[in-house]
Formats: structure tokens, C-alpha cells, sequence
């Protein structure tokens, strides 16, 4: 005679299941927000780097394309982002004081689902 859970071992494998979806629900909602998070403080720099303020206004030079670029890898290496110079697109137009700087990054993150990888693209501007 086969012999059925009763309420009490139903609740508790409901409850143990419950807690497990919720254990990977909030471990994936971590590894994504804290990419996004990540790309968008990138995003922020970038769009100030390509303002280039103090040269607007006089106080230094225009930074070259290849000092932009260095720059965007440095800070995305404070935010734990691997960028390398040849996923950056620095692109300037007009001279002096009146020139416009349009910086781009194209990058992947891997997280983990289930000891599975997941590559999430990003690609972060300056938006002009």
C-alpha cells in the first residue's frame, strides 16, 4: 500500500522549494543589478569625459582620442569592468574649445544561472 505525504511534509517541501526559488531569484537579480549598476556609473563617466568642461571653458587642452580612451579603461576597471582600448570608440568633431566628443565601449559580463554562464552585453555612451 502506498502511502501519501501527508500536510505537514507537503508544507515543508513547498516551503523548502519557496526558499530555494527565492535563493536564485534574489542571486540573479544581484549578478544583473550589479552589472547594470556598474554600466551605468561607466555611462555617467563617460558622458563627463566627453563634455571635456575644463577645456570648453579654457582652463586646459582637449584630450587626444587616445587619452580618452585610457581614461574610460581606467574607470571601468574601478568598477570591475574588463575593457580593452579596441572596444572604445572615440570620435571628435570640430577643434579647440568647439569640439564635440562622442565616446562608445562594448563590452560583455558573465554571471552565472545555475553554474551555467550568461554573457550580458553592454554598450555604455556618451550619447552626443
Amino acid at each position: 500500500m502506498v502511502r501519501l505525504m501527508g500536510n505537514d511534509a507537503m508544507n515543508k517541501t513547498r516551503l523548502i522549494l519557496v526558499l530555494l526559488l527565492a535563493a536564485f531569484v534574489i542571486s540573479v537579480a544581484w549578478q544583473v543589478g550589479s552589472c547594470v549598476v556598474a554600466n551605468l556609473e561607466l555611462q555617467d563617466d563617460m558622458q563627463d569625459f566627453a563634455s571635456q568642461l575644463s577645456s570648453h571653458i579654457g582652463l586646459t587642452n582637449p584630450l587626444s582620442e587616445g587619452d580618452l580612451s585610457s581614461l574610460v579603461v581606467s574607470r571601468a576597471q574601478r568598477y570591475g569592468i574588463e575593457l580593452e582600448p579596441k572596444n572604445i570608440i572615440v570620435h571628435r568633431t570640430g577643434t579647440g574649445e568647439t569640439s564635440t566628443v562622442y565616446i562608445a565601449a562594448d563590452y560583455t559580463r558573465s554571471i552565472s544561472l545555475l553554474g551555467f554562464p550568461v554573457s550580458l552585453r553592454f554598450t555604455p555612451s556618451s550619447k552626443r
